[in-house]
């Protein structure tokens, strides 16, 4: 007998979690790349191309199905001595190889013998000559050795930058009827970690009640520290962070401004909270992940920006919750929407 809750499964023997590594996007993203690549060395026809490349995206992820039921019910056969540990890691990544080599070899069933000479100009020789056929080595050899050298040069500004002032964070003071910031030593923060400066202080309002502020700053583009957006970097520490109920909320500051951050219900050894999130990336606010992602590539490309944030409000979860948020984000807006910079919060 089984029974499943979201991503937890309970049979007799124990009880199972699919974790985040588990879920099978590992399997999708790297059998969606050797599929692409296979197709292109295999076929030269596009309808056999397309086909194969979505048999490389889909296979995958029932791979991870039958990998994900093996796993528990080897567990149970065993009484939880084999399946739960680190055997079911290296036992995973095998199974995906002999997966792989499986949809090569079939594969080959249905190849098309001129993919090769399809892709060569008509009037152009099979062998290059001899003295530009090693240009291609040579020059990646040169980018190997030299491109990191280079790299470290011309973004030396950028990494002396991403240490001044202009990424000195700020908490502003208590205003209206608000009281703060306090230090407080049970400060709610999420497991965010690798900041290159980061600031935490509480406030209370007239009736007692406290909002948390968290604020983080990552380099990006030319600039160095470590990932903002990570698997080890998430709200609470546990894999049942993924579960927790999430939406997107936004209100209005004036006519013209308004604020849009990812709400959620967290509950912890603390307490239920109400959580609001959003993330920075230069002047831009985004409460995606996978928003922050394509901002960072285009960052690194561009050389554009030097600074991303994460800033997270906490308060007791309660009927006034969300009117507690909505009243420190008015009573501080300046400081808030500029992502807690120290200069817009000194004012």
């Amino acid at each position: 007998p089984v029974y499943r809750s979201h991503m937890y499964i309970s049979i007799p023997s124990g009880e199972f979690e699919v974790a985040r590594t588990c879920s099978g996007l590992n399997y999708f993203v790297t059998g969606l790349v050797l599929g692409v690549i296979y197709a292109y060395l295999t076929y030269s026809s596009w309808k056999k191309r397309v086909l194969c490349v979505l048999a490389f995206a889909v296979v995958p992820i029932l791979a991870n199905g039958i990998r994900v039921y093996f796993t528990i019910a080897v567990s149970h056969l065993t009484e939880m001595r084999w399946g739960p540990g680190t055997e079911h890691v290296t036992f995973g990544r095998i199974f995906f190889v002999l997966i792989m080599l499986a949809m090569f070899w079939l594969g080959l069933r249905w190849r098309d013998g001129d993919a090769q000479d399809s892709r060569l100009p008509a009037d152009r020789s099979r062998s290059a000559p001899a003295r530009t056929g090693w240009a291609p080595v040579l020059l990646a050899f040169f980018v190997l050795f030299a491109g990191p050298y280079y790299y470290d040069v011309v973004t030396g500004a950028e990494r002396t930058e991403i240490y001044s002032e202009s990424i000195f964070l700020g908490l502003p003071p208590g205003s209206d009827v608000w009281t703060g910031p306090l230090t407080v030593a049970d400060a709610w923060r999420p497991q965010y970690d690798g900041a290159l400066k980061e600031l935490g202080g509480v406030y209370r309002n007239d009736a007692g009640s406290r909002v948390d502020v968290y604020v983080g700053a990552y380099g990006l583009g030319t600039t160095v520290g470590a990932e903002m957006i990570n698997f080890h970097n998430r709200i609470v520490p546990v894999e049942a962070g993924s579960l927790l109920q999430s939406a997107t909320y936004s209100f209005a500051l004036s006519a013209d401004e308004k604020i849009q951050v990812r709400e959620l219900n967290v509950r912890d050894l603390t307490g239920e909270h109400l959580i609001w999130q959003w993330f920075m990336v230069g002047e831009r606010s985004t409460t995606s992940e996978f928003a922050v992602k394509s901002l960072e590539a285009v960052a690194l490309v561009s050389g554009g920006e030097a600074v991303e944030r994460i800033v997270t409000l906490s308060t007791p979860a309660d009927s006034e919750a969300r009117a507690r948020l909505e009243s420190y984000v008015e009573s501080h807006a300046d400081c808030v929407l500029s992502g807690f910079s120290a200069r817009a919060c000194e004012q």
